[in-house]
C-alpha cells in the first residue's frame, strides 16, 4: 500500500528504497513509530539502528525513572552509556536528514502561507472598502438622502445666493413665522400670530439688508429658470399627493408587505415619508422664488443711494431700477401662473413690499441728498410698485399699502419741523424700526438745513474758511450775539440720545475727506472755466456743449463748493451735540465730594478723549482753519451747557464746585491740542464757567455786586437760572 505524503514522498509498506522518477525520494519503512521519516539509500544502517531503539523512548508520557534505574544497577554501565549515546547520535543524525530534506519544502510553505495571508488580509479590506462604499451608495441613492437634495438644488438654483440663505437655521425659523407660509404643501395647517410675523418679517429684512452688497452673479436673473422652479414645485407635490393617496388605497396589502424586507418600500410608514420629502422639496422650491425675489428688490433698491434726489420739478415717472423691477415682477408672475396657484403666488411675491420699504428707507442713512421733489420722486416710485403689485391675484393689498405707506410717511417726515418729527416718531413709534428712527433723528443732518440755524451759522467768525463763504465778512458783535442764539437752541433741543449722533468715528473723518475732495473738484472745474473762456463761450451757444458754458461750469463749481461747506457743517454741529450729550451727565449726579478733584468727570474724559481721536483723523484731509471750524464751537456750547446745569443739579458743595473746575482744565487741554483753534476764546469761555460756579462761594451781597459789575460775562438767563439767593 503506498501513501502520498505533502512533501514528495511516497510510503509503502516495504523496507525497500524506490526511485519514482527523477528527483523523487520514495521511501518504504515497516509501519511504526518512525514511519516517514526521510532517509536516503546509502544510510541503510539508520534504518536498522532505528529499529533497535525501544518505542518508550517516544512514549506519550515519558518515564525517565526506569532508564536512570537501569543505568544505576547495571552491571556494566559503561556500554550501556555508549548504546545510549550511539543511538542519540543515530537520533542526531536522521534529524539532520529530515531537516535536509524537508526545509526547503518548510522554506516554501511557509513562504506561500505568508502570501497567502497577505493576500486573505488585502482581500479582507478591499471587501470591507466595497461594504462601505455599497452602504454610502445605498444611502446616498435613497429617497430620504438630504445630500441628494441639496445636490440637485444646486444644479437647479446654481449655487446662488437664495439657495444658500434658505439652508441657515436663522432664516429658516424666520419664513415658518410667515404667514403666507401657511400654503406651503409642508406646512399646511401650520398656524402664525400677528405678532409673531410681522416680528419676523422685520427680522428677515434686516438680515437681508445687511447682507453685502448684491451683484447680478449672486442672483438667478433667467426668469425661465424661476418659472421652471415654479413648475417642478407644482410636480413635486402632485407626487407627493399621488403617493399618499397610494398609501391610503391599499392599506391591507401595505400592511402585509410592510413585514417583507422585499417590499419595505411600499409600507405605510414609507410612503408617508416618501410624500412628506417631496412635499419639502416642492416647498424649498417656492421658498427659493420668495427669497429670489426679495433679493431682486435689494438688488434694484439699492440705486438709491448712487444717485441725488435733487429735482426740478414734479415726478412724472418712477426711477429707472423701479421700473425694472416692477416690469420683472408683472413678467415673472405671468410665466409662475399656470403652475402655481394664487395663494402660492402670494407667497412668493409677498414679500417684495416688507422688504422694499425697509431697503428705501435705509437708503437715506447712505444718500447723498435730497429736496423736496426728490421727496416725491421716491413717493412716486412706491406708488409704481404698489401698482405691480396690485396686478397680482391673491397678494394681501393692505399689506402692501401698509409697508408702502411706511416709505411715502418716513420721507415726507424730512419737511416737517424737527420738536414735531420727534412727537410724530414719540405717537406712532410702532412705525418705524429703532434703526429707521434714528436716522430720521440724526440732529445735525436736520439742524443744518433749517433756515434759523443756517443764518445764525453763517454769522460765525469762524465760517469765513468756508469753501462758498471765502471773503465773507462779520462782525464781533454779530458773531458773539449769533454764538448765543445758537448755544440756546441747541440746549433746548430734547433730550440728546446716542442714536441721535453719529457715532462712528470713522463716517465723520469720511465726511472731512469728502469735503476736501468737493473742493478740489469744484477749484478743477473753476480752473477747467477759466483756462478756455473763448471755446466756452462759443460753446455756450450750442445747446450739445451747454454743460461746458464758463456759466454752468460755474455753476457745477459753486454746487461742489456748497456740498464740501454742507459737510463741515455738520462736523462742526456734531461735535457741538456730542457736548451737550456728554455734559448732560452733570444734572444726573450729586457734587458733593470729600475732598479736592485729582481727575475730571468720566464723561468728561470720554469727551476730551473723543476730540483728540477725531481731531487726529481729520488732520490728513482738512486744513487748521477748518479744524478751528469744526472743532472750534466746542467750548461755547460746553460753557453754556455746563452753566445751564446748575439750576437742574442735585446737589454741589464746595468740593463739587473744584470738580466742575477740574473738568473745565481738561477740556481746555484737549482744546489747545489742536492747531489753529483760539486759545483767547476757549480760554474766555471756560473762565466763565469757573468763575460762575466759584460765585456760589461769595456772600450774596458780593456776588450782586459782582453780576452788576460784570452784567456782560452771563446772559439773563443764567443770571436767573443761577438762583444764588437760595443758596
Amino acid at each position: 500500500m503506498c501513501k502520498v505524503l505533502k512533501f514528495g514522498f511516497y510510503l509503502t509498506d516495504t523496507l525497500d528504497w524506490e526511485c519514482a522518477e527523477e528527483g523523487t525520494l520514495i521511501w518504504t519503512l515497516h509501519m511504526g513509530i518512525f514511519d516517514g521519516l526521510p532517509v536516503p539509500s546509502d544510510k541503510t544502517y539508520l534504518r536498522e539502528e532505528l529499529a533497535r531503539i525501544d518505542e518508550s523512548w517516544v512514549a506519550a508520557r515519558f518515564d525517565s525513572l526506569p532508564h536512570v534505574v537501569h543505568i544505576l544497577t547495571s552491571k556494566d554501565r559503561e556500554t550501556d552509556i555508549l548504546l545510549l549515546r550511539e543511538q542519540s547520535d543515530v537520533v542526531e543524525e536522521v534529524v539532520d536528514e529530515v531537516v535536509h530534506a524537508y526545509h526547503g519544502g518548510f522554506n516554501k510553505a511557509i513562504q506561500n502561507y505568508s502570501q497567502i495571508l497577505r493576500l486573505f488580509s488585502e482581500s479582507t479590506d478591499k471587501i470591507g472598502d466595497l461594504k462601505h462604499d455599497l452602504a454610502e451608495a445605498k444611502r446616498s441613492l435613497g429617497t430620504r438622502n438630504k445630500q441628494l437634495h441639496q445636490l440637485w438644488y444646486r444644479s437647479a438654483v446654481l449655487e446662488k445666493l437664495s439657495y444658500r440663505l434658505i439652508g441657515r437655521h436663522d432664516i429658516e425659523r424666520l419664513m415658518r413665522l410667515d404667514t403666507g407660509s401657511a400654503c406651503l404643501p409642508s406646512q399646511l395647517g401650520h398656524s402664525v400670530s400677528h405678532s409673531e410675523a410681522v416680528g419676523s418679517e422685520v427680522e428677515l429684512c434686516e438680515l437681508f439688508l445687511n447682507l453685502p452688497s448684491i451683484k447680478q452673479d449672486n442672483l438667478i436673473r433667467d426668469d425661465n429658470k424661476l418659472i421652471l422652479l415654479a413648475s417642478l414645485s407644482d410636480s413635486l407635490e402632485y407626487v407627493a399627493d399621488s403617493i399618499e393617496r397610494l398609501g391610503q388605497a391599499v392599506p391591507r396589502a401595505a400592511s402585509q408587505a410592510e413585514g417583507n424586507s422585499r417590499n419595505q418600500a411600499t409600507s405605510p410608514r414609507n410612503l408617508a415619508s416618501c410624500a412628506d420629502e417631496y412635499r419639502k422639496l416642492a416647498t424649498d422650491c417656492l421658498k427659493v422664488l420668495r427669497v429670489e425675489m426679495q433679493l431682486e428688490t435689494v438688488f434694484h433698491l439699492q440705486e438709491m443711494t448712487n444717485r441725488e434726489y435733487l429735482e426740478d420739478e414734479d415726478a412724472e415717472e418712477p426711477d429707472d431700477f423701479v421700473i425694472s423691477l416692477t416690469s420683472q415682477i408683472t413678467r415673472r408672475d405671468e410665466g409662475m401662473a399656470p403652475f402655481i396657484s394664487g395663494e402660492k403666488r402670494n407667497y412668493v411675491f409677498g414679500g417684495i413690499c416688507g422688504i422694499a420699504a425697509s431697503a428705501s428707507i435705509k437708503a437715506l442713512a447712505d444718500m447723498r441728498s435730497i429736496n423736496l421733489f426728490g421727496v416725491q420722486q421716491i413717493c412716486r416710485n412706491t406708488i409704481a410698485l404698489e401698482q405691480a403689485m396690485a396686478a397680482i391675484p391673491y397678494v394681501d393689498g393692505d399689506s402692501v399699502q401698509q409697508n408702502l405707506d411706511r416709505v411715502r410717511t418716513y420721507y415726507e417726515l424730512l419737511n416737517m419741523p424737527f420738536e414735531a418729527l420727534l412727537a410724530f416718531i414719540a405717537e406712532h413709534d410702532q412705525m418705524f424700526t429703532p434703526t429707521e428712527s434714528a436716522v430720521l433723528e440724526k440732529i445735525s443732518y436736520r439742524l443744518i438745513g433749517r433756515h434759523d440755524i443756517e443764518r445764525l451759522m453763517r454769522l460765525d467768525t469762524g465760517s469765513a474758511c468756508l469753501p462758498s463763504q471765502l471773503g465773507h465778512s462779520v462782525s464781533h458783535s454779530e458773531a458773539v450775539g449769533s454764538e448765543v442764539e445758537l448755544c440756546e437752541l441747541f440746549l433746548n433741543l430734547p433730550s440728546i440720545k446716542q442714536d441721535n449722533l453719529i457715532r462712528d468715528d470713522n463716517r465723520l473723518i469720511l465726511l472731512a475727506s469728502l469735503s476736501d475732495s468737493l473742493e478740489y473738484v469744484a477749484d478743477s472745474i473753476e480752473r477747467l472755466g477759466q483756462a478756455v473762456p473763448r471755446a466756452a463761450s462759443q460753446a455756450e451757444a450750442n445747446s450739445r456743449n451747454q454743460a461746458t458754458s464758463p456759466r454752468n461750469l460755474a455753476s457745477f463749481a459753486d454746487e461742489y463748493r456748497k456740498l464740501a461747506t454742507d459737510c463741515l457743517k455738520v462736523l462742526r454741529v456734531e461735535m457741538q451735540l456730542e457736548t451737550v450729550f456728554h455734559l448732560q451727565e452733570m444734572t444726573n449726579r450729586e457734587y458733593l465730594e470729600d475732598e479736592d478733584a485729582e481727575e475730571p468727570d468720566d464723561f468728561v474724559i470720554s469727551l476730551t478723549s473723543q476730540i483728540t481721536r477725531r481731531d487726529e483723523g481729520m488732520a490728513p484731509f482738512i486744513s487748521g482753519e477748518k479744524r478751528n471750524y469744526v472743532f472750534g464751537g466746542i467750548c461755547g456750547i460746553a460753557a453754556s451747557a455746563s452753566i445751564k446745569a446748575l439750576a437742574d443739579m442735585r446737589s454741589i458743595n464746595l468740593f463739587g464746585v473744584q470738580q466742575i473746575c477740574r473738568n473745565t482744565i481738561a477740556l481746555e487741554q484737549a482744546m489747545a491740542a489742536i492747531p489753529y483753534v483760539d486759545g483767547d476764546s476757549v480760554q474766555q469761555n471756560l473762565d466763565r464757567v469757573r468763575t460762575y460756579y466759584e460765585l456760589l462761594n461769595m456772600p450774596f451781597e458780593a456776588l450782586l455786586a459782582f453780576i452788576a459789575e460784570h452784567d456782560q460775562m452771563f446772559t439773563p438767563t443764567e443770571s436767573v437760572s443761577s438762583n444764588f439767593d437760595s443758596l
